[in-house]
């Protein structure tokens, strides 16, 4: 009865005590016709299944990295035929005439495929080394053309150096006949000398080798362990005389299939809970789409700002505009005049410093365009509307309350798509509206807010915005980056935003705006929001991605 594969496997084994899984293969390969049956690749999976992890525990392994050793085709060509000087050489020794260099390029290329012009001359030049060959250069006409051929003919040296030719070129087959049977480098070789004269002969192959002992269980690895024990197996005692498979109390279930959160969405609700438990209420965000009247002109925003045209901003072809209702018509000509004039419209004005000093942006306001609708720039239209309604509220009742309000959701801009840009994106919003506030009490909520998310390296740099003063860019410090990045911007609303939406003047509005999508990169050390979002996003990093706990290991 032939042994089978394992029993071979492990007969060797026993006998060596220590073997290589290479050299399982060789000594399996010399009984065998069939070397398709045992490839390397078939022997490594056999002793996996003798190992410990089936619980067969025949066999003991370790495994190493080591680099396999492959002739190229050039490297088959060479050993078949000889190497290519010594094929050029002889096919100068057979022709007693100079002979066209076009002619050896193509008789070349019938052994080792397509040879160019610069591996003929590299092969020509050894040979010229060796004074066994001389080249020149004969102008013929054709078609009315000149045209330069090169011919090459043997030097009076030449059989001298062929023998040399044939001797290199058999040392080089016995080199490459070696690689061939042990897919190892000979010790000859060093790893220079394989980078400059072999690397288009012999390729190098990553492989694993397995390093193979004798396991506590090699005597009695074919025997078939039972998996079920019946009451009658009980009552009959034949259970005495059974061997058991052990129990794999370590054993993990089979993961079952299952959803996962995008980082996004768990780095959004992370920032809800810190902005609600900092004393925040969310605002509703409904409004994709906007008119540009609540997403620029309430802002005081002016109608000619670069933020409004087309390269910045997705304008609607259907609806194209807002109705006339877009806003209540007293507040819709507080704003076209404070654009136009300033506050000097407000109540109470001729007494109001503020209000006399404001001049806004002097200009003819068009109703027209602030019926644009657009895809919102920002969430800052929802904090509009919101400190609207407190202003309304408070003409009607006399009665102010403080409210610190937030919003997260998605806005658009027309913007060149980089390794930190997108043209959609999340931005978190939040205002506090009370009396007595500052920049500093702003600068202050920012560095709490993102010292609760792990990133307490914050800083500010002044910038300018229309609807704030003053005005400041908010940094957060990236360490896959290795540098700051902007996250945000931040400031004091004017009052020439404020007044008109019937605010009291001693009402001081604080805000910010920020990007959801950096904060997650850096988070997750992601160095292009293009594999945050987008056709390079890996899933597997979706559904691995850990529960979102801002700042904590």
């Amino acid at each position: 009865m032939a042994q089978s594969l394992d029993d071979r496997i492990v007969e060797l084994v026993k006998g060596n005590g220590s073997i290589s899984s290479i050299d399982i293969h060789n000594e399996l390969v010399k009984n065998t016709n069939d070397e398709s049956q045992l490839s390397i690749e078939t022997i490594e999976s056999r002793l996996r299944a003798l190992g410990p992890d089936p619980g067969k525990d025949a066999l003991k392994f370790t495994k190493t990295a080591v680099d396999k050793y492959f002739l190229t085709a050039e490297g088959e060509a060479i050993l078949a035929s000889g190497s290519s000087d010594l094929l050029l050489a002889k096919i100068l020794q057979g022709n007693e005439e100079p002979v066209e260099q076009t002619t050896l390029k193509q008789e070349l290329s019938k052994t080792f495929g397509a040879v160019d012009d610069r591996a003929l001359n590299a092969i020509m030049g050894r040979l010229r080394k060796k004074q066994a060959i001389s080249t020149e250069k004969q102008q013929e006409e054709a078609d009315g053309k000149k045209i330069v051929k090169i011919f090459v003919s043997k030097t009076e040296k030449f059989t001298a150096a062929f023998d040399s030719v044939v001797s290199e070129s058999d040392a080089l087959r016995a080199t490459l006949e070696s690689v061939a049977k042990s897919n190892t480098l000979p010790s000859h070789i060093t790893a220079k000398d394989f980078k400059r004269d072999y690397s288009k002969m012999i390729a190098k192959k990553p492989t694993t080798v397995y390093n193979v002992t004798v396991g506590p269980n090699i005597d009695t690895y074919n025997v078939v362990l039972e998996t079920e024990l019946s009451a009658d197996d009980m009552l009959s005692g034949k259970w005495q005389d059974m061997t058991f498979k052990p129990l794999n109390f370590g054993a993990e279930g089979a993961v079952p299939d299952h959803g996962a959160l995008h980082p996004l969405m768990k780095v959004r609700t992370e920032y809800r809970n810190i902005l609600t438990n900092m004393g925040f209420q969310e605002m509703p965000t409904d409004h994709y789409v906007e008119s540009s009247f609540w997403n620029f002109d309430t802002l005081f925003q002016p109608q000619q700002h670069p933020a409004r045209d087309e390269h910045d901003t997705f304008f609607m072809k259907t609806p194209a505009l807002a109705g006339t209702d877009v806003a209540q018509p007293d507040y819709f000509s507080s704003v076209q005049q404070t654009h136009e004039h300033g506050l000097g419209h407000i109540k109470g004005a001729e007494t109001d410093v503020e209000c006399q000093q404001s001049r806004g942006y002097e200009y003819e306001w068009s109703a027209m365009e602030s019926r644009k609708n657009i895809m919102r720039t920002h969430t800052t239209a929802v904090s509009a509307r919101m400190l609207h309604a407190i202003g309304q509220k408070y003409v009607a009742t006399g009665e102010f309350e403080p409210v610190k309000l937030f919003s997260i959701d998605r806005v658009f801009r027309n913007e060149t798509i980089d390794a930190t840009h997108l043209a959609e994106f999340h931005q978190v919003e939040g205002f506090v509206c009370g009396r007595g506030l500052h920049i500093g009490h702003l600068m202050g909520i920012i560095r709490e807010f993102f010292t609760k998310l792990g990133m307490p390296e914050v800083s500010f740099k002044p910038a300018y915005n229309p609807y704030t003063e003053p005005s400041m860019e908010i940094f957060a410090f990236h360490p896959g980056l290795n540098k700051y990045i902007e996250v945000g911007n931040s400031g004091v609303f004017r009052p020439e935003m404020l007044r008109p939406m019937g605010l009291p003047a001693d009402v001081t509005v604080v805000a910010w705006g920020l990007s959801l999508e950096r904060p997650t990169m850096i988070k997750c050390g992601i160095d292009k929001i293009r594999k945050l979002v987008g056709h390079k996003l890996d899933l597997d990093m979706v559904a691995n991605d850990p529960v979102c706990r801002m700042g904590m290991n």
